[in-house]
């Protein structure tokens, strides 16, 4: 009798190539899910993110709170400060990139960038409405007692519901994309509501009322401008820069149309209670 020989183990016969299809599933039928599947769950922040998103918000609700009750209505550097947007946000931004995971796909890939931009904007935006509520209420004022209090807390929860889900996700994205040119886009949005801000103001006429605003609104524009390089990927800094200046007219427009929104919403909630 003739021993069969297997062609694999034939000498001078090449292996097979490998199958270009998926091993089968293991015993019980399941198998792990691969990189980009699991890239594409969703995620959403855990207890710990969600209490240091309300502890930043009672943070920022407080120090802006006690700002503004001092210094809201002064001629000074302190005055300008306390009628700016962007220290709000700068606390979503924050909280949204505290609640993402760090970085952990190769070099050239996004680390689950809507998953953590998802959880992010949570973040972001249970800071804002924390902050707002905290800000109209004993912060400010002691209490919600002075004219027109409930509806200007319900217009700004509104307007920081919006604006703390769009930066809380930029600054997750910041944070855990590991590809630099995606990272570039939370500190591009960052920057460029901060420098839109200033040029809106200065625009709007602020410096012929306050002596102190040129200067305060320059310096302002200056730090918007220095995210990027400051954030980072520093690849991409004098590209992100760029983007600044250019996108931060249509942020600035993007904010006033929210802000309108929020306006109708507020007021329609108040005819219906």
């Amino acid at each position: 009798m003739v021993a069969r020989l297997d062609a694999a183990s034939a000498p001078g016969v090449p292996p097979p190539p490998p199958s270009p299809f998926p091993p089968p599933p293991a015993a019980g039928g399941w198998t792990a899910p691969s990189r980009g599947r699991r890239g594409a769950e969703a995620r959403t922040p855990d207890g710990e993110h969600l209490l240091l998103a309300v502890g930043c918000g009672l943070a920022s609700g407080v120090l802006l709170g006690c700002w503004c009750r001092v210094f809201a209505h002064s001629s000074s550097v302190n005055g300008v400060l306390a009628n700016l947007a962007s220290p709000w946000v700068a606390a979503a931004f924050a909280s949204g990139a505290v609640a993402a995971a760090r970085p952990r796909a190769p070099e050239g890939r996004v680390a689950r960038p809507i998953p953590e931009a998802i959880a992010g904007a949570v973040a972001g935006t249970i800071c804002l409405v924390v902050a707002t509520i905290v800000y109209y209420g004993p912060a400010r004022t002691g209490g919600f007692d002075f004219s027109g209090a409930v509806f200007r807390t319900v217009f700004w929860t509104v307007a920081g519901i919006g604006a703390g889900a769009l930066f809380g996700a930029a600054g997750a994205v910041w944070r855990a994309a590991s590809n630099p040119r995606v990272r570039a886009v939370g500190s591009v949005a960052f920057g460029a509501i901060v420098v839109g801000e200033a040029a809106f103001l200065v625009v709007a006429g602020a410096t012929k009322y306050d002596a102190f605003a040129w200067p305060v609104l320059l310096a302002v524009g200056a730090v918007g401008l220095a995210i990027p390089l400051l954030l980072g990927p520093a690849d991409e800094a004098p590209k992100a820069v760029g983007w600044v200046v250019v996108l931060a007219v249509p942020v600035v427009l993007g904010g006033m149309v929210l802000v309108t929104v929020a306006m109708v919403i507020a007021r329609a909630l108040r005819a219906v209670l």
